[in-house]
């Protein structure tokens, strides 16, 4: 997840990949079906002090996963973070794991790469285990590599789309792996687009401004899942919620009568939302961007320029 970011700071991060090129690079653990935040964290620099034998990416998911080990949870990650050596830590801590891995990894086998297995579409996937981890080697529309500790060498039957056959459709044996992966694998980006389908207006060159409103993002949506998991009845979208967040906060506040005389209403005066809505609002931003200043520089303190990381959990 990027936070979109054009001003200056040390800690912007530039990703041509990322729709935001620039902007802060920022972490997520999120629950797979709904995108509900668990926790995050933003990058802040290489950590000098990390074990160089497990790498930034195996500290990054043990710091994010840390308080949900050991309860029987599912994640999937995808290459960036995958490694036989989070894997096999998770799995000792009753936590399974699947996603895509780099066949280059440190302790992947060898006879899985390209140069030395090659594959066509429509093969039967390949696969290799070693204790609690399954490795599979499996080309579709491209070449793919799974690493699971909680599937087997099994596979399901599907019928896709395809330009080639006359009836318009292929079956394919796609394993469960590969199959459970496409399922459960979009909870961050699930978040990602809830929280930037109604972005917060405020425009600023104050890099702690667009974090804190991030944060209030992110806060907003977590709250709007909850509501429709446990309020009964049919639901309000995400807009009426906002907008209902909205005006609770500014009820109790009197309203300001224009001073402008060519505009009369029938009782002599027209009543004018804009500026108490705007001082109200105004005043609540203030607020919000001193109490954000305060807590993202007490944090920055304490992570001592520390990296962090990012799965999704099913």
């Amino acid at each position: 997840m990027t936070i979109a970011f054009k001003g200056k700071s040390t800690l912007k991060q530039y990703n041509p990949k990322k729709p935001d090129k620039y902007g802060y690079k920022v972490f997520v653990l999120s629950e797979a079906s709904s995108g509900y935040v668990l926790q995050w964290s933003m990058y802040t620099g290489q950590n000098a002090d990390a074990d160089a034998d497990l790498g930034a990416t195996h500290l990054i998911v043990r710091q994010l996963i840390a308080q949900h080990t050991g309860k029987g949870h599912e994640v999937y990650m995808d290459s960036y973070y995958t490694s036989p050596a989070i894997a096999n830590e998770l799995a000792n801590n009753d936590t399974g794991m699947c996603g895509t891995v780099n066949c280059k990894r440190r302790g992947m086998p060898r006879c899985l790469r390209r140069t030395e297995l090659p594959l066509s579409k429509g093969d039967d996937p390949v696969f290799m285990r070693l204790g609690k981890l399954l490795a599979c080697a499996w080309h579709d529309t491209k070449r793919l590599t799974m690493l699971s500790s909680l599937h087997g060498n099994s596979y399901v039957r599907k019928r896709i789309r395809s330009k080639q056959n006359d009836t318009g459709f292929r079956e394919i044996n796609r394993p469960v792996c590969v199959d459970r992966y496409n399922t459960f694998m979009g909870g961050v980006d699930t978040a990602d687009q809830r929280m930037k389908t109604y972005l917060f207006p405020h425009r600023s060159r104050k890099w702690y401004n667009c974090i804190f409103n991030a944060i209030l993002s992110i806060c907003v949506v977590n709250s709007h899942i909850i509501y429709s998991k446990c309020a009964p009845g049919p639901h309000k979208p995400l807009k009426a919620f906002i907008q209902d967040i909205i005006t609770a906060l500014l009820e109790g506040y009197s309203k300001r009568e224009s001073k402008k005389p060519e505009r009369p209403s029938v009782e002599g005066g027209r009543e004018c939302h804009r500026g108490s809505l705007s001082a109200t609002g105004s005043a609540l931003l203030m607020i919000g961007q001193i109490a954000a200043f305060v807590l993202i520089a007490h944090a920055l303190r304490a992570v001592g320029r520390q990296s962090t990381g990012a799965v999704s959990v099913g």
